[in-house]
């Protein structure tokens, strides 16, 4: 299994002595023959996977927006509509590149907003009606939050603009981004698209052009978050999950780093967010690097399949961090056995080894008894169906309308149970079937196979069944007609209800497979800590 290799600090002040760690961590992975993400790679998938940092615009751009704005303005209104292209549309592409910077000022992102919209008074005054709409779109792809004022702009520029926002929120243009909070987050954090605030969490949708943006949720307002980029394709809705105290943490500036508020916040997040990015970059474990006040450890964090992280071993190490000490304490993170912390107390990890479902007894004591009462069912069915047979072969023997009337009402009798009986007992032997599979060491064991082409051999028989005439029972001899159920439909419909317990073993092991729950991900840790404050026993896993 691969590691990826990460620091984590209580306090900015605290993240240089963590990013140390991780170092030496690292190269201590390393020297112990571990498969592990090589850290620029890891920043680099990151960034390219999951989200990129902020990054101010060039401090002259602004200032060239607009005066390229007053500029453009001013050709236009002297008719020189191909020297205002010529200098207003460079400036808007320079614009787009940095577009998350200066969307967030609100003087900054108007001049985008005036610039573009002066281009398009242009190509209405050359009555070049489709360039003027494809370009109102990028001014609103640009600047979202768009507005055009009545004072600077005239009538029919304001009237594209809405005519285009008109398609947009009805669906005939664009597409739809739909931002959701993380279920954890707070309420109220700001999302903003390319720096425009458009809404809140826990959930925006936002109508918008074609395109690609910059997407940052935003709970700390003078924080500017982390970049998404999100793609608006045609006529599709584009979800996207921010967890926005994760990336609030989270630097890329040099390896992978989270940087949190306080030793209480490190304590409650590490896990959760050591989950995430673990899934992000694609590894099964991660060794982490912590820095909090007068100590530094590393810990060792297994991702589990389906979410979460789970820590499997933690050392201290002695500063000044050297190769020596960093190999000793990676080694005793790794083994999850025997910490030891400065301050003299000694915490004792027991690591449960993976266990299969199997051990679950309870479960597997409520499938066996369920697939137990099932098959016992069957068997009444059976037993129900020769005394449903023998009441058809007494309406074959009828001769009078006496006869025939009784021997039809006992015939008819005779049906309900079998039904019941079929219908519980192809239930419940599925439902336990399920159960005991589920319990399995493995996420498609080999023999599942066997009972699916089984399942699949007797829903065969029984639909073939069901679409054959068959015989039905009554004289035929007396002119008497046939029972108002075809004997064949009941038997074909009792077989398909054998082969249902038969085919839920394969597609119970299918479902595992695809949602990631096999057995042997489960594990847990027992751990037991004495020191001058007491005793404290704690115990951590994934149920």
């Amino acid at each position: 299994m691969r590691w990826a290799v990460i620091s984590a600090a209580s306090s900015r002040t605290e993240a240089p002595r963590a990013r140390d760690v991780s170092e030496h961590a690292f190269a201590a992975l390393e020297a112990q023959g571990e498969p592990v993400l090589a850290r620029e790679r890891a920043s680099a998938l990151l960034e390219a996977s999951h989200s990129h940092a902020f990054a101010l615009a060039p401090q002259e751009l602004a200032g060239r927006v607009a005066r390229a704005a007053e500029t453009v303005l001013e050709d236009i209104a002297f008719g020189r509509i191909d020297r205002a292209r010529d200098a207003g549309e460079p400036m808007l592409d320079a614009a787009e590149e940095h577009i998350a910077a200066l969307g967030r000022v609100d003087t900054a992102a108007q001049d985008v907003a005036n610039l573009c919209l002066y281009l398009v008074r242009g190509d209405l005054q050359r009555r070049d009606r489709e360039l003027a709409r494809v370009r109102v779109e990028r001014c609103v792809r640009l600047v979202p939050s768009i507005d055009a004022d009545a004072r600077m702009h005239p009538a029919d520029v304001r009237e594209l603009l809405t005519a285009v926002r008109g398609q947009l929120d009805a669906g005939a243009t664009g597409g739809i981004l739909s931002v959701q909070g993380a279920a954890t987050e707070p309420e109220g954090c700001a999302v903003r698209v390319n720096g425009s605030i458009v809404g809140r969490t826990p959930w925006t949708r936002v109508p918008l052009p074609v395109g690609n943006y910059a997407v940052q949720v935003e709970c700390d307002p003078a924080v500017p978050g982390r970049i998404f980029r999100a793609n608006i394709a045609q006529g599709e809705p584009t979800r996207l999950s921010v967890a926005a105290r994760l990336s609030q943490s989270l630097d890329t500036s040099s390896g992978i780093a989270l940087v949190y508020a306080n030793a209480a916040e490190l304590t409650e997040r590490v896990a959760t967010d050591v989950a995430e990015l673990g899934r992000v970059l694609g590894v099964e474990r991660v060794l982490v690097g912590v820095a909090e006040p007068g100590s530094v450890t590393v810990r060792a964090f297994e991702v589990v399949p389906g979410g979460g992280a789970r820590l499997t071993g933690s050392a201290p190490i002695a500063e000044p961090v050297d190769t020596s000490s960093s190999l000793a304490a990676v080694e005793r993170a790794r083994s999850g056995r025997l910490l030891s912390t400065p301050d003299g107390s000694t915490t004792t990890t027991t690591t449960v080894p993976p266990q299969g479902r199997g051990a679950d007894v309870a479960i597997s004591v409520l499938g066996g008894s369920l697939l137990t009462i099932g098959v016992v069912g069957m068997g009444v069915g059976w037993y129900v169906w020769t005394d449903f047979d023998s009441r058809g072969q007494e309406l074959n023997r009828a001769v009078t309308p006496a006869s025939i009337t009784e021997s039809q009402r006992a015939f008819d009798d005779a049906r309900t149970p079998f039904i019941i009986a079929g219908a519980a007992g192809g239930l419940l032997t599925s439902a336990g079937a399920a159960l005991l599979v589920s319990q399995s060491d493995e996420l498609v064991p080999w023999w599942s196979w066997v009972f699916g082409a089984a399942g699949l051999g007797l829903a065969g028989v029984g639909v073939y069944v069901m679409t054959t005439d068959g015989t039905c029972y009554g004289n035929a001899s007396i002119g008497a007609a046939c029972a108002r159920t075809s004997p064949t439909h009941l038997l074909g419909a009792f077989l398909l209800e054998h082969a249902a317990p038969l085919l839920a073993v394969p597609i119970t092991c299918w479902i595992r497979a695809a949602i990631g729950q096999g057995s042997g991900v489960d594990t847990g840790a027992a751990t037991l800590r004495l020191d001058a404050d007491g005793v404290r026993l704690s115990w951590s896993g994934s149920f």
